[in-house]
């Protein structure tokens, strides 16, 4: 279960689900969703 290891990274609950569906849909590895997910909180920080 190194994805979870992964996701623990990203601290809004919400946002991690975000990821796991977009990791399902895109069916890519999880690490390189991490990089979205950072990107997503980034965005999500400014507002």
């Amino acid at each position: 279960m190194r994805e979870c290891a992964h996701l623990t990274i990203i601290a809004d609950k919400k946002l991690q689900e975000e990821v796991r569906e977009e990791a399902k849909r895109r069916e890519q590895s999880i690490s390189g969703l991490v990089r979205y997910a950072i990107k997503k909180e980034l965005e999500a920080a400014k507002k």
